[in-house]
């Protein structure tokens, strides 16, 4: 009896000294211990509950307010649109009386943090100030927190005036002051083994909730991830951590990694992937006779949301075969030709790219042993899939084009809310300086005469979820973006001009979707700073994708925004592949 007593007591210390361990090591590691697969708890959810970080309190819920009459002029700011073509009644984008205002939380001295929100025409037409209470009615917008705006940055100024000339008279700018908490994401840490890092670096756009933990993938994703598609990764010095579903399909899931505080605030993080880009280089393949520099990639939303990945679902074991040992010494598979997931990769390659010569027409064999897509798991457990970035498009803001048309001639400067990876003429660390444009749209800049300005890049916005358009026969998209690049209020040059580049890019398919972004949601995706200010800005973005069959989807109903003084046209497109098995 007294035997079983010490062995009773010895299994109750030993269960203390591990439970002691869990708590040493949880408190004393960079890397979260939480398991996978824990979804939120109802204490997470739970609207009365704060987070405190640095003196600052947020809310788990934002608590909604009146109207606080932020904006007295959102034409000024969001830009105005018109009813159709000949129309000469215009109204603003986002009127002030669909402007929201919720309370998120408490300065350390106890002064309100609110938000200022809305939606424009489309959901993804969204904006979100943040300011604080300095007295009994009176606000402070935090500049920092919009765009990081600097009043010591030239490109910057003419953000600065357009905001300051738009807020109302109870309304200031801060462009000193900030909110730590929200400003100050570890720029890199580790959750479950796996090296995340921040995407949106120095004030760059995030998400601000009014929903709730249900918008966590940020303002354009608001209503479209439910509880069950986040996965808890844990909590790091008061910030929680989530991987959440962000597309569920049969045989795939696109993902992406969120770092947030209270259930107010998100930002985005990316896997420090040693596969993703030029590392995958470094593979070892098994079969010895591959032997090009290879760069993959796995999936990027558009030419903005830069912390997509695909991971693989249902995969059997059978479907997999090991071809090599990547740079951290992780095994690397390939897909079976009889997994659905290979078919829809090898249906969509090439999709929106100019394929070499010796990468067109691949049969399936050599599409597999080009290692055109390859599997490997990742810290999280998640079988991460990539395609070669030579015969699949990540995403990217396709050659948008800028016409200028000033009422005389004028020297111009633009900056533009992106990571402009390749331009003509060349656009410099301060943008493009000192354009002198004409009315009839000629530009010289440099000593050298242009009729457009030409760049490239990701932007630094988040791009919307599409799930609007028009879908069409594959033989009458070229006539329908005509028309509807007219409705938009294009001229027929710039219309000639768009399809001459993006017809040769339209997939060959029996049905094509097409979808506009239009200019509300590129100021948010990719602003374009330019001073002086035009009157009027009209950008246009085509987002395509080549369907087997049709498809039903809600219709969208174009705007056209009328020509009124030093005018700006802007068109571009997104090249689609990996993502376009969406």
């Amino acid at each position: 009896k007294h035997t079983i007593n010490k062995i009773f007591v010895l299994a109750i210390v030993l269960v203390l000294i591990s439970i002691g361990t869990i708590i040493w090591r949880y408190a004393n590691n960079d890397t979260l211990l939480l398991h996978k697969t824990a979804t939120i708890t109802t204490k997470t959810k739970n609207a009365g509950a704060v987070t405190k970080l640095s003196g600052y309190t947020f809310y788990n819920s934002p608590k909604k307010l009146g109207d606080l009459n932020f904006f007295a002029n959102t034409g000024e700011l969001f830009g105005t649109f018109c009813s159709n073509i000949n129309s000469t009644s215009c109204s603003p984008v986002i009127p002030a009386s669909t402007i929201s205002y919720y309370q998120i939380g408490l300065t350390p001295s106890s002064r309100p943090i609110v938000v200022a929100s809305a939606y424009g025409q489309y959901e993804a037409s969204f904006f979100a100030y943040v300011a604080i209470e300095t007295s009994a009615g009176q606000y402070s917008i935090v500049g920092r927190l919009q765009g990081n705006l600097n009043p010591n940055i030239p490109a910057d100024a003419p953000s600065i005036n357009i905001l300051k000339n738009a807020l109302g008279s109870n309304i200031s700018l801060d462009t000193v002051g900030n909110i730590a908490p929200l400003d100050s994401f570890p720029g890199k840490l580790t959750i479950r083994g796996e090296t995340i890092s921040l995407v949106y670096n120095n004030g760059g756009p995030n998400g601000y909730f009014i929903n709730g933990l249900s918008g966590i993938r940020g303002p354009f994703f608001n209503t479209s991830v439910k509880p069950a598609d986040m996965i808890d990764l844990g909590n790091k010095n008061g910030i929680s951590y989530y991987e959440v579903i962000a597309e569920n399909q049969s045989d795939y899931q696109v993902r992406e990694i969120y770092g947030v505080i209270g259930g107010v605030y998100a930002a985005a993080y990316t896997p420090v992937d040693p596969l993703a880009g030029p590392g995958a280089s470094n593979i070892s393949w098994y079969n010895g006779v591959y032997s090009r520099t290879l760069a993959y990639t796995s999936a990027s939303a558009g030419c903005g949301s830069t912390n997509g990945y695909i991971v693989a679902k249902n995969l059997q074991r059978s479907e997999l075969s090991i071809v090599g040992s990547g740079p951290a010494g992780q095994t690397i598979y390939a897909l079976s030709p009889n997994s659905q997931l290979f078919k829809d990769y090898y249906a969509n390659y090439g999709g929106g790219i100019d394929l070499q010569g010796s990468l067109q027409n691949l049969s399936v064999d050599n599409f597999q042993s080009d290692h055109a897509v390859i599997v490997a798991k990742n810290a999280l457990g998640d079988y991460v899939v990539y395609g070669r970035s030579d015969m699949f498009f990540g995403g990217g803001c396709g050659k948008p084009v800028i016409y200028l048309y000033p009422k005389k001639q004028t020297l111009v400067n633009i900056n533009i809310g992106a990571k402009v990876t390749s331009s003509n003429p060349h656009y410099g660390a301060d943008g493009w300086q000192g354009i002198l444009a004409e009315p009839n749209g000629n530009l010289e800049y440099k000593g050298h005469r242009y009729r457009s300005l030409y760049w490239e890049g990701q932007g630094l916005g988040v791009y919307p979820l599409v799930d609007f358009g028009t879908v069409v026969p594959s033989n009458e998209a070229i006539p329908t973006i005509e028309i509807q690049l007219q409705e938009q209020g294009l001229d027929d040059q710039e219309i000639r001009q768009f399809i001459k580049y993006w017809g040769p890019k339209l997939p060959h398919t029996p049905y094509i979707r097409l979808s506009w972004l239009d200019t509300q949601q590129m100021n948010t995706l990719a602003p374009l700073n330019i001073y002086p200010k035009p009157q009027t800005v009209i950008r246009v973005f085509l987002d395509f994708q080549g369907l087997q069959t049709p498809i039903t989807i809600p219709p969208q109903a174009l705007t056209h925004i009328v020509r009124r003084g030093f005018t700006v046209i802007e068109w571009g497109g997104l090249l689609r592949s990996v993502d376009s098995i969406r």
